[in-house]
Formats: C-alpha cells, structure tokens, sequence
C-alpha cells in the first residue's frame, strides 16, 4: 500500500459504523479505505501506509474495547490519538429474503452482547463477525436463509438486504466512541475541551500507588475521566495503567502533572491529545479549559522519552 496523504482507514467493510463516524470526522480526508480488522488499521498508521486511522474505543453499554486499548499500547511506538468520534448505536437484523427463517445471528460480539433480547425472544444461536458490516457483507455474498446479520442501517442498504426487523438493541441510548490516530499531533490547541490519553507504569507497587498518581492530577485542578490497568505481560503482576484526563498536552497543568510522575520514577506514553466530542451521547466536562493557559512546551517530547513496554 502505498502512503495516502489524507487517507482514513477504517474498521470496515463499507456500512460498518466505523465507517459511518469517519464521514463526521472534523479531519479533512480524501478518500476512506476500509480494512478488515482493527489490528491492521492500527499497523497501517503505525507503518506511515496511512495518514489516519479511524478504530472504535469505547460503547457506553459494554466499556472499553480491550482490544483496540491492546493493539496501541502494545503494538506501536509512532500512533497518537489526535481526534474521537462519538455516533449513536442501533441496531437492524437483516436477512437475504423476505421469507428467511434465520435460527442464528452473526455479528460483532459487541453487537451481539447489545441486542440479547432480540437473541434470546427468536431462539437465535450466536456467530461473531470482525464487524457487524463484515456480518452483512457476509450474508450478502453467501445468503443463507438460517443466518441474520445485526447490522446498521446503512450497512443493510449497502448489501442489499432484507430487513428482517428494526432497532433490535437493548438499550436505545448506546452510543460508540471511536479514536482518530495519526502519527503526529496538531501543534495548536484549538477552542475546545481536550482529554489527554496516558499510559504509565508506576515505580512500584507501594500501598496508595493510585492515589498518588491520582493526586497528580487533582492538584492541579484536572479530572481523571477514566483509569484502567493492563496486564504488562512480561511478568505475572505487573501491570500498567491507563488513564483519560482533562487537559491538552501543551497545558501547563498537564505538563506538570506528567513531569512530576515522570520525576518519580514512572515509565510514560503519551497516547494522545484531542479536542472532547463536543455532541450528544457524552457526559459534558466540569471544568472550563478555555481558562488554562495554552503554549506547548516544545522540550517535552524529549523529557517523555516513548519506552517500549517489553523492556520494562
């Protein structure tokens, strides 16, 4: 693959709702290129064969994608995050006929673990799918009349499939959150709430190790708007975590706060820094940033050296 100036690589195929968030992308794009996975989304930005890569992060209903959290921390050295996307999620069965008789559904196991009472009403068996457009695209290229894919709307219309029944998710405010990587980070901050996205592995082990990362950020005024850890796999026990606070990178409060766990001895990655998705299906943010000084600190790329996790 050659490099594409301002391509977006997807989470595909066509009518995924990945693809349906990378066409509300404040980002200018050229053209948008669907892959079959995330992995090889994540492995095309990080190899430069793209500009951007477009991945789902998080569904209010089922949390984190672990995976994805995986395939960046883990797998790349050069990918930041530098836009999110945030679109509400629902749900369409789809078959190849009028007169199908499905008796399994297929789709992305989240779809699947969000539409359980469409599952369980029709005695449907469950199959996984990459995504819920590979489920459509999948039906439509060899129907079958025992199979309904769980869909989006746009994916049925794609594929030309029949609707077999609508809006079949349990929970009618679910909402998906998608991550825009690049290799590199605007150099302005624009007028608008950021999130900061960090990993860390502490010194050690110590009691209260939380809270004194947590208090890193509480000094300074900045909320922490979600901390998980992950195992660091070269060892049992040994874990990093990984943490969404307020703030841009070039912030003062924010810099601060990292030098300061960088003083102490924790390893660090900056995973990004972005504008906050601004729309619906987000919890607004308690503090105004507008009032935080801007200004990126130009030396700090160097003080926050990128450490490859195996090596730790």
């Amino acid at each position: 693959m050659t490099t594409q100036s301002n391509a977006v690589a997807y989470l595909g195929p066509e009518g995924s709702f990945c693809h349906q968030a990378a066409r509300m992308l404040h980002t200018h794009a050229d053209e948008f290129i669907p892959m079959k996975d995330v992995k090889s989304v994540v492995a095309a930005v990080e190899r430069g064969d793209v500009r951007h890569g477009l991945v789902p992060i998080e569904n209010s209903v089922e949390g984190e994608v672990t995976s994805t959290v995986h395939e960046i921390v883990f797998n790349t050295s050069q990918v930041v995050v530098r836009e999110e996307v945030v679109i509400p999620v629902s749900f369409y069965a789809f078959t190849n006929s009028p007169n199908a008789q499905p008796t399994t559904a297929v789709s992305h196991p989240f779809a699947l673990a969000q539409c359980q009472r469409f599952i369980a009403r029709s005695s449907l068996l469950t199959k996984t799918a990459d995504s819920t457009s590979a489920a459509c695209q999948q039906l439509a290229t060899n129907p079958d009349a025992s199979m309904v894919a769980l869909g989006s709307a746009l994916a049925g219309e794609i594929y030309g499939l029949h609707v077999f029944e609508e809006n079949v998710e349990d929970n009618k405010l679910a909402h998906t959150k998608f991550y825009l990587l690049s290799q590199d980070l605007p150099v302005e901050r624009q007028n608008a709430d950021y999130r900061t996205w960090i990993a860390l592995v502490p010194p050690d082990n110590h009691t209260g190790v939380l809270a004194d990362i947590l208090q890193c950020f509480s000094s300074r005024g900045l909320a922490v708007f979600s901390i998980s850890s992950r195992p660091l796999r070269a060892e049992l026990g040994a874990y990093c975590f990984i943490l969404t606070t307020e703030g841009w990178l070039g912030d003062s409060a924010v810099t601060d706060a990292l030098q300061e766990l960088y003083g102490i001895g924790s390893t660090l990655r900056v995973l990004g820094s972005f504008p906050a998705w601004s729309g619906a299906g987000v919890v607004p943010s308690i503090v105004d940033l507008d009032n935080v000084s801007p200004g990126l600190n130009a030396g700090f790329s160097q003080s926050m050296p990128t450490i490859p996790w195996e090596k730790v």
